[in-house]
């Protein structure tokens, strides 16, 4: 079975060290965001595996523009 550890909003916010808007607007202007899943009504979540791939997407085109 795969991995489908779920983070809350405010989980990822704190992770990334950022507000839960800012994960909002990153869920509505970043194609590459990985998509919520709603758990309830109004609670929603993300996939921890996709949270992370995105994150090292983030770091590696960090890097390159860096060597570039």
């Amino acid at each position: 079975m795969s991995n489908l550890n779920i983070i809350r909003i405010q989980d990822l916010a704190d992770r990334l060290s950022v507000s839960r808007q800012t994960i909002w607007r990153l869920s509505k202007t970043d194609p590459n965001f990985p998509p919520k899943v709603r758990l309830t009504g109004q609670c929603v979540g993300f996939r921890e595996q996709q949270v992370e791939s995105w994150l090292e997407s983030k770091t590696e085109a960090e890097t390159e523009e860096v060597a570039a």
